[in-house]
C-alpha cells in the first residue's frame, strides 16, 4: 500500500509503499522484544520504540489527508512465532 510504513526486525530497516526500503533504522528485533509504534500528531511524525527505548522519528510529514482517512495497525510475521499484541 502506497501509505504503509514499517519497520522490519529481521533487518532494522525502515520500508514505505510498495515494499521500498527507505533506511536503515534500529536494531533488529524478534522474540522477547517489544516494539511500538506512534504518531506525533502536532508533527506528523511516525515514530516506534524498541523495548521502550525511543528510537527517533522514522517518518516526517504525513500527509493530513492519509492521516484523516485513517491509520490501521498492522504486524506482518514470516514465523511461527506466538505474538503477544497490545492496540
Amino acid at each position: 500500500d502506497e501509505h504503509s510504513y514499517g519497520y522490519h526486525g529481521d533487518d532494522g530497516c525502515l520500508f514505505h509503499g510498495h515494499g521500498t526500503m527507505v533506511s536503515q533504522y534500529g536494531p533488529l528485533f524478534g522474540p522477547g522484544d517489544t516494539v511500538g509504534c506512534g504518531l506525533e500528531y502536532s508533527t506528523r511524525r511516525i515514530f516506534f520504540v524498541w523495548n521502550g527505548n525511543f528510537l527517533g522519528y522514522a517518518f516526517d510529514e504525513i500527509s493530513e489527508d492519509v492521516i484523516d482517512g485513517g491509520l490501521f495497525p498492522t504486524v506482518g510475521v514470516d514465523t511461527e512465532c506466538p505474538l503477544h499484541i497490545n492496540f
